[in-house]
């Protein structure tokens, strides 16, 4: 009887990285309703449009689920080519008033980059794990928008996406 190779055993403890801490929170009071503010964060084109790590990164969604439940993953370029994907697991979500999101942001490696417009599942080496919570309260004026998300960051060198206000 002949032996197959084994694969090599994935480890059962993540590599020693610093880790930081961090909670922001952001209010805003926008010039729209809360229904207007909460369907921004239900579409995907609409979120595209104002959820970015920084303007000048391109960004894809490659699945988009806002349901309880659900989740979405979406891509984005660094100016200097490294990739990321952000993984949002929605658990939480009351039309109109909250939506309470778990993320995961990882660096892919080189290999697993991609072009603009193919598809690729979300992967890499996670750099962030937060808990995003965001409220929208009616104001006389439309919208107050209360965003806050806890976090730890998993990487030392700083690649622009720390816990920061928008």
């Amino acid at each position: 009887m002949t032996s197959r190779p084994r694969k090599p055993a994935m480890p059962l403890v993540a590599p020693e990285r610093q880790i930081s801490h961090g909670t922001v929170s952001v209010e805003r009071l926008l010039p729209a309703t809360p229904q207007q503010v909460f369907a921004a964060w239900a579409d995907p084109q609409a979120r595209l449009c104002w959820d970015l790590p920084d303007k000048d990164w391109p960004v894809q969604y490659e699945h988009f689920d806002f349901r309880v439940g659900g989740r979405d993953v979406l891509r984005f370029t660094a100016p200097g080519g490294a990739q990321y994907t952000a993984e949002h697991c929605y658990h939480d979500i009351v039309p109109d008033r909250r939506i309470v999101a778990s993320r995961v942001t990882s660096r892919l490696p080189v290999r697993d980059t991609v072009r603009p417009g193919d598809k690729a599942a979300a992967g890499g080496e996670p750099i962030f794990i937060g808990l995003v919570t965001a409220e929208f309260h009616p104001a006389s004026e439309g919208c107050r928008l209360v965003v806050t998300e806890q976090g730890v960051r998993l990487a030392g060198e700083d690649d622009g996406l720390a816990l920061r206000p928008a």
